[in-house]
């Protein structure tokens, strides 16, 4: 970690993403005049992995949001 910086991190079910979502604004002007950055890592899976069509059809919904954002 940066000095100067800090950091809080936790699991986020889809609809705690949503919350998130709607305080962005708020969390925007709370923080004005330092940098804020999100770190998202999205995973997929279960007893047994994802097909590939799941997959694919998942990176073609995040490529809308990010070009960084494709799933392995």
């Amino acid at each position: 970690m940066k000095p100067g910086v800090r950091v809080t991190e936790a699991d986020l079910k889809p609809h705690e993403i949503q919350d998130l979502a709607d305080v962005l604004r708020k969390l925007g002007k709370a923080t004005a005049g330092y940098d804020i950055k999100f770190h998202l890592k999205i995973e997929l899976g279960g007893a047994t992995p994802p097909q590939d069509e799941v997959v694919d059809k998942v990176n073609e919904l995040l490529k809308d949001i990010s070009s960084g954002l494709h799933m392995m």
